[in-house]
């Protein structure tokens, strides 16, 4: 999985639990069903359990219960607002330089 994927399927898992306290096996259907062609449930279990949980995103309410924490409000901000940098760096700097007199 890419970067901009991962990405992708942590925005997706987040938004699932901005809605409060959410049970895993939720996050983890809706996540495959709706979210991303390349979302399966192992990817899913993956950055859940491996990455999220682990760093802190998101914690353990009860028994198969999460819930976002604030430091993974501010990552879903972070992901939502992430600025796309063109891949082709001279057609950025010839638009830019192209307004110059």
């Amino acid at each position: 999985m890419k970067d901009p994927e991962r990405d992708a399927l942590r925005k997706c898992i987040l938004e699932l639990l901005k809605k409060g306290h959410v049970h895993y096996t939720d996050i983890e259907k809706k996540a495959v069903a709706t979210c991303l062609r390349f979302a399966t449930s192992n990817t899913v279990r993956k950055q859940f359990y491996h990455y999220l949980l682990v760093n802190g995103y998101v914690e353990r309410v009860s028994r198969g219960i999460y819930k976002m924490t604030e430091k993974g409000d501010r990552l879903l901000e972070i992901l939502t607002w992430n600025i796309q940098i063109p891949r082709n760096r001279t057609s950025f700097q010839n638009s830019h330089t192209s307004h110059k007199n």
